[in-house]
């Protein structure tokens, strides 16, 4: 497909992608309707729109680039702050909620699949995507993706469905805390807690005001990355080793392999151990608030090459983060 922007033009692409970045935070902290719709959806329509009127290509190394090396990267920074004991007192009442809703998700992923497994491609695969997207986010549907060698077309077609369904969703949930119903029948201590916060600060935009100047050195910055490199580098030595350690030739043995063989898993499970038992001596070196900011444009810079194209883009892979209704 012809663009005005060809495939090869990669500086052109960063450019683009880091604009869209730029913009959608820009708008995001200016006003209020953009802080509802979130910076991240923003960057998603406005790729949206640039792939399908041809402006950008569907399929590049820069977005290759993304995937290999900036996704992994970002994954670590937005777990710095997943303190398991910290979210063990605090979250109680959520926690078992969000089981509860993951377990849901599990069983409608089982009857998705005997409902439609006669209508589409790759029906245990796609089940396996969707199911890992809407009990982690898009990290895990990539991670599913990844761990069942789902092909380019199978992905971006689950992608293309993810993300409309996902926009139509982020758009009800961002009206109903407006709803009388839901603001009357419902609790809402949160909003309660940010609305106090923002009438504390004069604030006008909570996202202006959640992401005002923070004390960041270079060191910082430095450490965050230096960090997070290293984890992703460890992560995916250690998956490549196991992977080919491990043998396949039962159930167990597959599963282990598939276990211990997912880079995405080994990164999750390495940050969290850090974050949680070395935090007090990793707190003397830097702050999590840089990593907070960096992955914070990260993932908006993320969002731009997973734009939905009508095409059903026969990419073979998409690089893309979101965590929930956390982009």
């Amino acid at each position: 497909m012809n663009t005005l922007i060809s495939s090869e033009n990669s500086w052109a692409l960063f450019a683009i992608l880091a604009a869209i970045a730029a913009t959608a935070i820009f708008m995001e902290q200016k006003w209020k309707w953009a802080s509802k719709l979130s910076g991240c959806v923003i960057a998603l329509i406005s790729a949206m729109i640039l792939s399908n009127l041809r402006i950008i290509p569907l399929d590049a190394p820069a977005y290759d680039f993304v995937w290999d090396y900036v996704v992994p990267a970002a994954i670590p920074l937005l777990l710095f702050n997943a303190n398991l004991k910290t979210i063990g007192k605090c979250s109680g009442r959520t926690l078992i909620i969000y089981l509860l809703s993951g377990f849901g998700t599990v069983c409608g992923g089982f009857l998705a699949f005997y409902c439609l497994h006669n209508y589409i491609p790759e029906p245990e695969k796609v089940t396996s995507m969707m199911v890992g997207s809407y009990t982690g986010g898009s990290a895990n549907l990539v991670a599913m993706a990844n761990a069942f060698h789902a092909s380019g077309e199978t992905v971006s077609v689950a992608i293309v469905a993810d993300n409309m369904l996902m926009v139509i969703y982020f758009f009800v949930l961002a009206a109903m805390p407006f709803v009388n119903f839901f603001y009357k029948k419902f609790k809402h201590p949160i909003m309660d807690r940010m609305e106090k916060e923002d009438a504390a600060a004069n604030a006008t935009n909570h996202a202006a005001f959640y992401w005002k100047p923070k004390d960041i050195s270079l060191k910082d910055i430095a450490a965050c990355l230096s960090v997070s490199l290293v984890i992703v580098a460890v992560s995916s030595n250690a998956a490549d080793y196991f992977n080919t350690m491990i043998p396949t030739g039962n159930f167990l043995l597959a599963l282990l392999n598939g276990l211990l063989g997912n880079q995405y898993l080994i990164m999750t499970t390495i940050t969290m151990l850090i974050a949680t038992l070395l935090l007090l001596a990793l707190i003397c070196f830097f702050p999590f608030s840089s990593a907070n900011f960096l992955s914070s444009v990260w993932r908006r810079s993320l969002l731009p090459p997973t734009r939905i194209s009508a095409d059903q883009p026969q990419r073979r892979r998409w690089p893309f983060q979101r965590d929930g209704g956390n982009w």
